[in-house]
């Protein structure tokens, strides 16, 4: 009986051991946990939503840009003190490409969504020819 709660114990600390190793993969730059989350959508009218959820603990900025452009379309910062943020982004009147949404943090934590705009081009409906001879 001694020798298997020995067994036991040991199994006890190799496991504890192994799922303990990646936190102390790196112990003197330790991974710290994002300050928000974020999620994307495309509506039925093709407006982008966007909700971000963070802790009061620091900003965040949400930016769009046309890929290979340094200068932002859309601009937002929430605030260090704000918890949420819900946004509907309107693209109607940009040009079709590729654009990158970029939700950031001050430490340097990001998410980027790339966007696809394009206008689809309306097919025509086949005309039916009925003729009687």
């Amino acid at each position: 009986m001694n020798n298997s709660l020995t067994s036991a114990f040991a199994k006890t600390v190799a496991a504890l051991f192994f799922s303990a190793t990646p936190l102390l993969a790196n112990p003197t730059n330790p991974t710290k946990p994002a300050s928000f989350d974020a999620s994307v959508y495309i509506t039925k009218t093709n407006k982008i939503k966007l909700a971000v959820d963070k802790t009061p603990v620091e900003s965040v900025s949400i930016r769009l840009r046309e890929v290979g452009q340094s200068n932002y379309l859309f601009t937002q910062q929430v605030g260090k003190r704000q918890t949420q943020a819900r946004l509907q982004l309107n693209v109607d009147d940009l040009p079709g490409g590729t654009y990158e949404l970029e939700i950031s943090s001050a430490s340097g934590a990001s998410i980027v969504k790339q966007v696809q705009l394009g206008t689809a081009t309306p097919v025509a409906a086949p005309q039916r020819l009925v003729a009687i001879n």
